[in-house]
């Protein structure tokens, strides 16, 4: 028998499939928790992970302040970013009494509500939560906007300032003032009996060097820390100008000046730690575990690997409709819906999106998405709340989009590709669907389709500094001054080119996907002149974009309708298990497992119901 087209693993996988998919969601939710982006950060890098199911639990009503960057990990800015938020968040563990160092991923569909909420209209934007701060309408954190995109020292300053300024962090928070006493034994006046020893720390140290090296020693046992005014000729008549780091005990009551190599934090520490070893005392670290990822990949991501290696075996690689259907998904469902309120500019925007997504996207259905624009398009209609539209799109039937997953525009890694790769595709395939359109010259508009993009990316692209330089390069490439529905295609491509040039070895580049000069020779070979010089010719890459977006050219691989029967579940697994040797026996071995373990069970209960059988006397005693 061909354990492959065996019924009852059919039953088993079908169980675990539509299980792993949340067959019990309604389709709207199915379609918007497909693809979830991982994000940028983890447990491993010191920082908290909110989402929205833990956001009012870790940063309300807390004792610790909370400094948290709500970012989108496909923003290339954001992924520039998260090494300098990475840096901050390691060298701030030994604070963790008095903050955490948080960051929210906005590009996940689960925390569209909370960048909705939290008016997030950039990324990345930091903002900083106070000590026990509490819920409200208009609670948002304070705003650090004006930091832009610091580097690691002016991070570092800010977050420190924020916690010396603090008002709110009750009798336990670190004592920022300068100790100004008239004898060194005053200083124990202020702490705990259990304290043996006070560092002190000269106030004319660089920056905020001072101020770290008291956060450092602020929550430990025996031991602890003050800033102080070296001025105070009381206390320093006896010493030189040159003081950065002295130690005052209890027990004498008496002042030592220790030796420090340099006036960085690591100097001052190892100074620290040196004494505190040297005198026996045992401190508890205060630094979070550093927690390695054990993660593996889920059935999905098995799945998403397999159609992204099909997809690279086809040469040339086809439009993919499940990248299409994502770009759309992701766009209209998450960042357009992920604004508060939409009006104005905003809401022209958007119903230049639609309308051209109703005129020439032909894949979907046309029907919802006429309801969709007639929505936006009510002549009493002059703003849109961004819940309200989400709701409308969910009562869709059938939904605006289809189960799908990035299958062309997939990645070797997270947060490279997939959303802005497929949101590229969607628009060139738009220009050649508005090209190859069957309207008459006078009802044409060649700036249709630019036009919705230009307003889309400038008002909805969650990436800020992508949206600032596509409206730079869209004014320099004179954008309106496209006359035909030829230049239209011709100028968008020229425009992607010049994009790729400026990103080609940069971060945000995907090493499996190198960004060159498209087409390459070897898929166009007409496109490029022969003449000694490199130069196109634009007739015939005109031609090649034609066929490369038109609609012959769209593969179905990966795309799914969102309710599957029996027959589409049946094709669904004979393409699983007709493809890769290794998915074969990783996912019979999943099902294999499954049966051992639901056999085992059932036997154990049968056994036990033979062993022990049910008399009268068990429920009404013996007598």
């Amino acid at each position: 028998m061909n354990i492959y087209r065996s019924g009852s693993v059919g039953t088993v996988v079908l169980f675990l499939m539509l299980l792993g998919n949340g067959y019990s969601m309604s389709p709207y939710e199915r379609v918007m928790k497909r693809d979830a982006p991982q994000g940028l950060y983890s447990p491993a890098d010191h920082v908290t992970v909110l989402t929205s199911t833990n956001f009012n639990e870790v940063v309300f009503d807390r004792p610790v302040a909370s400094f948290v960057e709500f970012y989108n990990s496909y923003c290339g800015a954001c992924q520039r970013f998260s090494p300098t938020w990475k840096s901050l968040a390691k060298n701030a563990t030994k604070w963790g009494t008095f903050v955490q160092v948080c960051a929210l991923d906005c590009a996940t569909d689960e925390n569209n509500d909370v960048c909705r909420q939290y008016e997030i209209m950039r990324y990345p934007t930091i903002r900083y939560f106070p000590p026990k701060y509490l819920r409200g309408d208009k609670q948002l954190g304070t705003n650090l906007d004006h930091l832009l995109i610091p580097k690691d020292a002016a991070l570092m300053n800010e977050l420190v300032m924020l916690l010396q300024n603090e008002t709110n962090g009750g009798p336990n928070w670190p004592k920022f003032e300068k100790f100004d006493g008239d004898e060194w034994n005053e200083i124990f006046n202020t702490v705990p009996s259990i304290i043996r020893f006070v560092y002190v720390i000269s106030d004319e140290l660089p920056e905020t060097i001072a101020q770290q090296t008291l956060l450092d020693y602020s929550s430990r046992d025996k031991i602890t820390s003050r800033i102080v005014n070296t001025n105070n000729l009381k206390l320093f008549k006896d010493y030189s100008s040159s003081f950065r780091l002295g130690v005052v005990e209890r027990k004498t009551g008496t002042f030592q000046s220790l030796t420090v190599y340099n006036e960085s934090r690591e100097a001052l520490s190892f100074a620290i730690n040196d004494h505190v070893k040297n005198n026996h005392i045992s401190l508890i670290s205060t630094e979070a575990p550093n927690i390695e990822n054990a993660s593996e990949d889920s059935v999905g991501t098995l799945l998403d690997r397999f159609y992204y290696d099909k997809a690279r075996a086809l040469s040339p690689m086809p439009l993919f409709r499940a990248d299409l259907e994502q770009a759309i998904r992701y766009s209209l469902g998450h960042e357009v819906t992920q604004q508060q309120v939409i009006s104005g500019e905003y809401l022209s925007a958007l119903r230049a999106f639609v309308s051209v997504l109703t005129r020439y996207y032909n894949f979907g259905n046309k029907n919802s998405y006429k309801k969709l624009l007639d929505f936006l398009m009510e002549p009493s209609r002059t703003e849109v709340r961004g819940d309200e539209l989400q709701t409308f799109m969910s009562k869709l039937s059938p939904p605006i989009v289809h189960d799908s997953r990035y299958v062309g525009c997939f990645s070797s890694k997270p947060g490279l590709r997939r959303f802005p790769c497929s949101l590229w595709s969607l628009f060139h395939h738009l220009t050649v669907q508005h090209l190859d359109s069957d309207l008459k010259d006078a009802d044409q508009d060649p700036l249709e389709v630019l036009h919705a993009m230009h307003g889309y990316i400038k008002h909805f692209f969650g990436c800020t500094e992508c949206s600032k330089h596509f409206q730079e390069m869209a004014k320099r490439n004179h954008i309106w001054n496209v006359t035909s529905r030829d230049q239209a295609v011709l100028w968008l491509w020229s425009s992607h080119n010049e994009v790729n040039k400026r990103l080609h070895d940069d971060l945000t580049e995907d090493e499996n996907h190198p960004k060159i000069q498209f087409p390459a020779e070897e898929h166009c070979h007409v496109c490029h002149k022969k003449n000694g010089i490199k130069e196109w010719d634009k007739t015939e890459v005109l031609e090649f974009l034609r066929r490369h977006y038109g609609n012959e050219h769209v593969s179905n691989l990966g795309y799914y309708e969102t309710l599957p029967n029996a027959k589409l579940f049946n094709a669904r697994a004979r393409q699983i298990f007709s493809g890769d040797a290794h998915l074969h026996i990783g996912v019979l071995a999943y099902v294999v497992i499954i049966i051992c373990l639901m056999i085992v069970a059932v036997r154990f209960y049968f056994r036990r119901g033979y062993r022990k059988k049910l008399y009268p006397h068990d429920i009404l005693g013996k007598v």
